[in-house]
């Protein structure tokens, strides 16, 4: 247990340095100082986003269970645990979402750029939303076709990032699990994919780096608190065993 949350700790601290140093720096999105070419990001984020993150965590479901592959017993109660994990950030995403009301970083600019408020746009229906998207930024150059259909799909609140809290929880969870495995090349791989996943939703303009920052600390929280629940499950069948 000791070591899970050690090397949860350490991933998660590498996790946290870019948006914290972009959050120190006063980095501020905006869509003309965004890259022009980047269709390729949206590709990534869609990793971490319905309906693909379904079967990205299919994929992590398999992996887990080609490792875990001598040891079944064990794979169960692992995966029962990390998609318990998983579904409980996302449901206390939404409660803090609705709690804290965050505009996104594009909604603030179309504030800026059309002077429409953050409570009128907020006041419509999400269908509202979604045309109020189209025709206010339908014409702007600076805002690619595919960005703002991204947009329209995505017109709730900003804190924290349902998508950081998905990447960051699986990676956290397995890079826990799998490194003491010495599956090095794969846990590298999931630390740069949740990292490519938060710059993502900050480039696009979904999110300010405190969303993330935020996410990747719930995210630790959560990896910490599966192990101790797997520890304690584990050792119960110990005791169990024994006892008989």
């Amino acid at each position: 247990m000791k070591k899970n949350v050690y090397i949860v700790t350490c991933f998660a601290v590498l996790l946290l340095i870019p948006p914290i140093i972009l959050m120190m720096i006063g980095w501020n999105w905006s869509p003309e100082n965004q890259p022009k070419s980047m269709k390729w990001i949206l590709w990534l984020t869609d990793t971490a986003g319905a309906p693909y993150s379904i079967v990205t965590s299919l994929i992590f479901v398999s992996i887990t269970l080609f490792v875990f592959r001598s040891q079944r017993h064990l794979f169960v109660k692992l995966i029962a645990i990390m998609i318990f994990c998983i579904l409980a950030m996302q449901g206390l995403k939404s409660i803090l979402k609705n709690y804290f009301q965050e505009p996104r970083p594009y909604i603030v600019w179309i504030e800026q750029q059309y002077d429409i408020s953050n409570s009128e746009f907020y006041d419509l229906t999400r269908l509202q939303r979604a045309e109020l998207v189209q025709t206010t930024v339908n014409q702007n150059e600076n805002v690619p076709k595919w960005q703002l259909a991204h947009w329209q799909s995505e017109t709730g609140y900003s804190f924290p990032s349902g998508h950081m809290l998905f990447a960051a929880g699986w990676a956290l969870l397995l890079i826990g699990l799998l490194w003491q495995r010495r599956q090095y090349t794969f846990c590298l791989f999931l630390a740069i994919w949740a990292e490519g996943i938060g710059f993502s939703r900050m480039i696009l303009g979904m999110h300010w780096p405190i969303d993330i920052i935020v996410s990747i600390i719930i995210s630790g929280f959560f990896a910490i608190f599966g192990y101790a629940l797997f520890d304690y499950k584990l050792s119960n069948k110990m005791v169990d065993r024994d006892c008989n």
